[in-house]
Parts: C-alpha cells; sequence; structure tokens
C-alpha cells in the first residue's frame, strides 16, 4: 500500500521534512504575499492568497510544537490571520466558517478581536 500521507502515518522522514526552515520558508513567503495583498480593499486576486495564508497558519497553529514554531512567533502569525480573515469575509463571505474556526483560536491565545470594518 503506497501512503500519500507519510505525516499523518508518523513517517520520521516526513517529521524531518517538515521541521526547521522549510516550513517556515512557505510562512515566510505567505506573509511577503500577504504584504502585496491589499489587505484594506481586498480585490478577487487577493482572494487566494489571504485564503491560503489563514490556512497554513491555522496548520501551523495545530501543528506548532512539531513544526517547532515558538509561542510569540505564532501569536504574531496568529494576529496577521485575523487582519488577512476580516479582508477575507469582507471581499468573498464564503469564508465565515474559516473565519469562526480562526476565531475560536484567538480566543485560546487571548487574542481575539471583533471585526472592524
Amino acid at each position: 500500500m503506497i501512503n500519500a500521507f507519510p505525516f499523518h502515518s508518523g513517517s520520521e522522514c516526513a517529521r524531518t521534512k517538515l521541521r526547521g526552515s522549510g516550513f517556515k520558508q512557505i510562512l515566510e513567503s505567505y506573509k511577503k504575499a500577504l504584504k502585496r495583498a491589499s489587505v484594506r480593499n481586498p480585490q478577487s486576486q487577493d482572494i487566494p492568497v489571504l485564503s491560503e495564508f489563514v490556512q497554513m497558519t491555522l496548520f501551523a497553529q495545530t501543528h506548532r510544537i512539531l513544526l517547532e514554531i515558538e509561542l510569540g512567533r505564532m501569536r504574531q502569525l496568529l494576529e496577521a490571520a485575523q487582519k488577512a480573515c476580516h479582508a477575507l469575509v469582507r471581499a468573498d463571505g464564503h469564508h465565515l466558517l474559516l473565519q469562526d474556526r480562526l476565531n475560536s483560536i484567538l480566543k485560546r491565545y487571548g487574542l481575539y478581536a471583533p471585526a472592524t470594518i
């Protein structure tokens, strides 16, 4: 049987690929792309960048210990994801469930702030 998701099976190879700088570089690339996207007045071309950044941040939060992301850095990512998610919901209302999921995590970190339009 071929395992398409070695990470979920506990493969040591998958763990070493995710650890260290690999995933952190991906997050930094998304954060740079997020700076180019308009958060105040998001356009349709900004939606994929905003959505993927929020989803990558949620993944990073779920696997924070495995990915060796410090708590302070995780808080910074969550704050940036909150801004991106507010802009995403303003641009495309189909992402309300993603915002609800992010808000529940933000409450656990004590970072939740209602959206201001």
